[in-house]
């Protein structure tokens, strides 16, 4: 059931995810404005969707919108994150796979997400007083969204950019308290101590999280 309540807060995240990703790219210096004006469009594109009663994703536009992330999301930093202490120990070929093996997760949790969330409504929070859009290469951004069955769910993502010179790309996201970058790092953990190697782990890791979401 614990699981279970993981991934379902892991769909509702991942289904704003690619709203605020993809808009990354675009020329916005305040990276709350990237959110509010890419969920908006993302929410329409969802509406449109279930007034039409066509609320399916296959997986090829899935792995298509996953696709459009990659100049706005640094998959393969992501990937080096969730894989901790093991990072320091895999070789870059490893990394290199694992990498791909988190996308291909995250390809099936987005196609999920979509099927089983109805987003009524969203609120970005205003940002501190005392953010600098010129200077900061760091930013928090929260947001309030509700379900169609009047769900409330809290979503803290953490934004960051190389220098003012970069689009702002999402580092993490936690939602209702729980940091799914950690999460996400304790499972791959848990993965090396269950099968026993980094490679095996990496091997593994695609068919088990996509089990998981199949489960909810």
């Amino acid at each position: 059931m614990r699981q279970a309540t993981f991934f379902q807060r892991a769909l509702m995240a991942f289904l704003l995810f690619f709203a605020l990703s993809a808009s990354a790219q675009q020329d916005i210096k305040n990276p709350r404005e990237v959110i509010q004006e890419s969920t908006s469009e993302v929410l329409d594109i969802i509406q449109e969707h279930q007034t039409l009663d066509e609320r399916k994703m296959t997986q090829a536009m899935a792995d298509e919108l996953l696709q459009t992330l990659e100049p706005a999301v640094d998959f393969d930093a992501i990937a080096r994150g969730v894989m901790g202490k093991h990072g320091k120990q895999a070789t870059q070929q490893q990394k290199q796979e694992f990498s791909a093996a988190f996308k291909r997760s995250l390809s099936k949790l987005y196609m999920k997400s979509f099927q089983t969330f109805e987003v009524k409504s969203v609120e970005v929070l205003p940002l501190p007083d005392d953010f600098s859009s010129q200077n900061d290469t760091r930013a928090y951004i929260k947001m309030k969204a509700q379900t169609g069955n009047n769900k409330v769910y809290s979503i803290d993502y953490s934004m960051g950019r190389k220098d003012s010179s970069k689009p702002w790309q999402v580092h993490n996201i936690i939602l209702d308290g729980v940091n799914l970058g950690l999460v996400y790092m304790n499972q791959f953990d848990g993965a090396v101590s269950r099968h026993g190697s980094i490679d095996a782990a990496i091997a593994n890791w695609s068919s088990e999280e996509i089990k998981k979401v199949d489960e909810i």
